[in-house]
């Protein structure tokens, strides 16, 4: 069982999910993680950039506390890459997610 596994069932990574409004990260831009988030490869995102917005979401998504998520998680761009991020990321954390944030689980 995987970390994210064993968070959601636990019932931790609800805590961790920012409300709808609370996300404001940048629609355009750099985003640097701190090494705590992203400690293989480089740190700098291009929100921008889908490939690159992809890899930052599913990082912070199985990562990220709330303040992070809240911090550099935009909300349009998360609506616009839920698909591809539900794809890569463990069943058990899309579904907590998708129960939190309903217009998610309507993408």
């Amino acid at each position: 069982m995987g970390i994210n596994q064993m968070l959601s069932r636990a019932g931790n990574v609800a805590d961790r999910i920012p409300g709808q409004g609370e996300f404001a990260g940048p629609a355009v831009g750099l985003v640097e993680l701190p090494n705590r988030l992203c400690w293989s490869g480089s740190p700098v995102f291009d929100v921008t950039n889908p490939p690159r917005r992809l890899t930052l979401y599913t990082t912070l998504i199985g990562e990220g506390q709330r303040a992070d998520l809240a911090r550099w998680i935009n909300w349009a761009h998360l609506i616009e890459d839920w698909p591809k991020v539900r794809r890569l990321t463990a069943r058990d954390l899309i579904g907590v997610w998708e129960k939190q944030l309903p217009d998610l689980a309507a993408v």
